[in-house]
């Protein structure tokens, strides 16, 4: 199975799984990585980027056939039913503000959405849309050539699911509307231009599960509403401007397991809070300017993937880490670390990828480690 999926991931593109290399290597050099390194740190943070992509499609199609397989016996009963029902007048109008606002006649692919004006044709097959019993359910036009801001009338799909708007060129900030997506699990904003902050409204999507919005332009600070988010399994911002320090109440997301903040300006400690994270397997903070110790990460028991490199971490690098016993790859490059490299790192058996490089560390590399 490894090695399937790593195959697959072979031949995932850079679009596909939202990584934009000027950016990434833009954002090294505002951190001080060296030319002659920069070619291995944006190939570890592709690699990076893509065992974080096939974690949530595994998650999400896992999910989505669980509720396919639940709807199926839920409608076999009602199937000889030739009745077609169509999408409410809001809905309706809400699909043609989407396509107006994003420059829908220029779409890689269209078909459907010239009908939406005509009344008197009900929607029922629109590229990139899914309708159940009337109601849209999905709205997946990733890579679709999309361009302008997202109109006012997102927030009006009452039962929409998924909104998949990954690799297109989105301008303008988030409306504030997006809150009112009471059903939205899945949020896929990755590699777009939107900007400004993330609206407070974002705490009100109480069923949300995943949220990626990597690879953007957004600014100002985390907002705490985020903490509102008890479903939430990941959360990815990386590769903005978001300022300020990690808010503590992300520590109140108990069912977070993955959690991306890297190449923006955050500052300041990791807060203790997060450290008691029950489920959290990747915490990646790299290319910030966070400081403090690393005192506490050992709580972390599920980490897999712990990524604080290109930050201004102090201290000595606690033999604590040891504890992580799942842990796949440490990453602690390009810090202020001192002290010796502990010896009980050498007991990670499942340690692939530790990278302590450009820090100010003393004595020998333990020979464990050295192989």
């Amino acid at each position: 199975m490894f090695c399937s999926i790593a195959s697959f991931a072979q031949k995932l593109s850079d679009k596909e799984i939202g990584f934009n290399e000027n950016k990434v290597i833009s954002s090294l050099k505002a951190h001080g990585v060296k030319n002659e390194e920069l070619a291995s740190r944006v190939s570890s943070m592709r690699d990076l980027q893509k065992s974080q992509y096939l974690r949530i499609q595994k998650s999400r199609n896992e999910f989505f056939q669980r509720n396919i397989i639940q709807k199926t016996s839920k409608t076999t009963t009602t199937a000889k039913s030739a009745v077609v029902v169509d999408i409410s007048q809001t809905e309706r109008q809400a699909l043609i503000a989407l396509y107006n606002s994003t420059t829908g006649s220029n779409w890689y692919k269209q078909s459907g959405w010239s009908n939406l004006t005509n009344n008197n044709i009900k929607v029922t097959d629109l590229y990139g849309v899914t309708i159940e019993n009337g109601k849209v359910i999905k709205i997946q036009l990733y890579d679709n050539n999309l361009s302008g801001p997202l109109p006012s009338e997102i927030g009006s799909f009452p039962y929409l699911q998924e909104l998949h708007l990954t690799s297109n060129n989105l301008t303008g900030t988030l409306p504030t509307q997006i809150g009112q997506l009471k059903n939205l699990e899945i949020l896929y904003l990755t590699q777009n231009n939107l900007s400004g902050e993330l609206p407070a409204e974002i705490g009100q999507l109480t069923n949300i599960k995943y949220i990626s919005c990597g690879n953007n332009q957004f600014t100002g600070t985390l907002p705490v509403e985020i903490s509102q988010l008890q479903n939430l399994e990941y959360f990815d911002i990386y590769n903005n401007s978001i300022t300020g320090n990690i808010p503590p109440q992300i520590g109140l997301l108990s069912k977070l397991k993955g959690l991306d903040l890297s190449s923006n300006q955050l500052e300041g400690t990791i807060p203790t809070q997060i450290l008691s994270l029950p489920n959290l397997e990747g915490l990646i903070l790299s290319l910030n300017k966070l400081n403090g110790t690393l005192t506490g990460l050992n709580q972390l028991k599920k980490l897999v993937r712990l990524d604080l490199s290109s930050n201004e971490f102090t201290g000595t690098i606690p033999s604590e880490l040891s504890q992580l016993t799942n842990l796949y790859e440490l990453d602690l490059l390009g810090n202020h670390l001192t002290g010796s490299i502990p010896l009980e790192l050498c007991s990670l058996a499942k340690l692939v990828d530790l990278n302590l490089g450009a820090n100010e560390l003393t004595g020998s590399i333990p020979l464990k480690l050295d192989n």
